[in-house]
C-alpha cells in the first residue's frame, strides 16, 4: 500500500477491474481466392486399414485428429484403423496454405467426400455380403473383385458451396494492476465460444485456450520493433520481446463451448476454433480505461508531489488511449 506522510491515510496499491467483450468473427472462405484442399484415402485389402493424406499441415491444431475422426465416422470403423500420412506434392498437389482457421474443416470436407466415393464403390460388395459383414471382410471381398480402394477429392469453396459463417463468443476478464510498478495479473477469465457441434471437443477447447493466450500477448506485451534507420529487428529475443509465459495466463481460466449449437453451414455442423478466440484477449486491454480513471483519482488524493505524478500519469494515459484506438482499428 501507499501512505500519505501528512494525512496518514492508506491507499490501495493494487486495483482491479472487470471487462466483458463480445465477439463476432467473420469466417468467410470466399475471401480466399483459389482456396482448395485435397484428400487421398487408400484402403488396404489385407486387413482393411486406411491411410489418409490430406493437404493440411499439422502444427498442433489437431487437424490430423479431426480428419481421422471424420474418416472413421464416415466409413463406420474404429479410428485406430486409420493412419494420417505426411503431406507431399505427389499425393496432394496445388493445395492452399494451412491458415485462416480454414485448413482443418476444408480438409475434413475433402476427406468426407473421398469417403463417399469409396462407399459408393463398396455398396455392391456390402449388399452382397449382408449387413452383418465386418469392414475387413467387405474390403477383402472388394479387393478380390478388383474394386478400386483408393479415392481422392479436392475441396473448393465455391464448388462445395462453403461460403462461411459467423463465429460468436464472449469473454469476461478480471485484471489486477499494481499502480506503482505497472505489473499486471489476470485474476480470472471466463471465455465461451460458439463452436457449433464440435467434431473434437478436447481439441477445440485447447484451441480456444491457446488463441486467448496468444491474444493476451498481442494486446498487452508483444510488439515487433525495427531500427528506423537500418531496418534491423530490435526485438530479436525474450529480453526485448515479451510473449506470454506460464504465469501470464489467468489464474482461474474457464473455457466452455456453447452447447447444442449446430452450424448447418459447417462440416458436420461444427465451426472453426483456431483464431477467433484471439480477439477476445483484448478484454484485458479494455480494462485500462477504468483502471486508469480509478488510479488517477487515487493519485489525486496524495499529498506532496501530486502535480508531477498526475502530469506523468496524464502522459501515460494519453499514450494508452492512442494504443487502444489503434487496437480497435485492427479489430474493425
Amino acid at each position: 500500500a501507499v501512505v500519505s506522510t501528512q494525512s496518514k491515510q492508506w491507499y490501495q496499491r493494487r486495483v482491479r477491474g472487470i471487462a466483458l467483450v463480445p465477439m463476432r468473427y467473420d469466417h468467410n472462405l470466399s475471401m480466399f481466392p483459389g482456396f482448395k484442399m485435397n484428400c487421398l484415402i487408400s484402403v488396404y485389402g489385407g486387413d482393411g486399414s486406411v491411410s489418409v493424406a490430406h493437404n493440411g499441415i499439422e502444427m498442433g491444431q489437431g487437424i490430423n485428429t479431426k480428419v481421422a475422426q471424420c474418416v472413421a465416422f464416415e466409413l463406420g470403423i474404429d479410428v485406430s484403423m486409420i493412419k494420417v500420412k505426411p503431406v507431399t506434392n505427389l499425393t496432394n498437389p496445388n493445395g492452399a496454405i494451412t491458415g485462416g482457421s480454414a485448413g482443418t474443416e476444408a480438409n475434413c470436407v475433402a476427406a468426407i467426400k473421398a469417403c463417399e466415393i469409396l462407399k459408393e464403390r463398396l455398396s455392391e460388395t456390402r449388399e452382397k455380403l449382408g449387413k452383418d459383414a465386418s469392414w475387413p471382410e467387405i474390403i477383402a471381398a472388394a479387393n478380390t473383385a478388383e474394386v478400386d480402394l483408393c479415392a481422392r477429392y479436392m475441396f473448393e469453396g465455391k464448388k462445395n458451396d462453403y461460403n462461411g459463417y459467423s463465429v460468436w463468443g464472449v469473454a469476461i476478464t478480471e485484471v489486477e494492476v499494481d499502480i506503482l510498478t505497472g505489473e499486471m495479473f489476470i485474476v480470472r477469465a471466463d471465455v465461451t465460444e460458439d463452436a457449433g457441434l464440435s467434431t473434437s471437443p478436447l481439441v477445440d477447447i485447447g484451441q480456444i485456450e491457446g488463441a486467448f493466450g496468444m491474444g493476451l500477448g498481442l494486446w498487452t506485451s508483444e510488439e515487433i520493433k525495427h531500427d528506423p534507420m537500418t531496418g534491423e529487428i530490435l526485438t530479436m529475443n525474450t529480453w526485448e520481446y515479451k510473449p506470454p509465459a506460464a504465469k501470464d495466463i489467468p489464474q482461474d481460466f474457464r473455457v466452455t463451448m456453447l452447447k447444442n449449437a449446430r452450424n448447418p453451414m459447417g462440416v458436420l455442423s461444427s465451426k472453426a476454433t483456431g483464431e477467433p478466440a484471439l480477439l477476445m484477449g483484448v478484454s484485458v486491454l479494455l480494462l485500462s480505461g477504468m483502471l486508469s480513471t480509478l488510479t488517477k483519482w487515487r493519485l489525486d488524493k496524495l499529498d506532496g508531489g501530486s502535480l508531477m505524478v498526475l502530469q506523468l500519469w496524464n502522459t501515460f494515459t494519453s499514450m494508452l488511449a492512442s494504443l487502444l484506438i489503434s487496437s480497435h482499428s485492427k479489430i474493425m
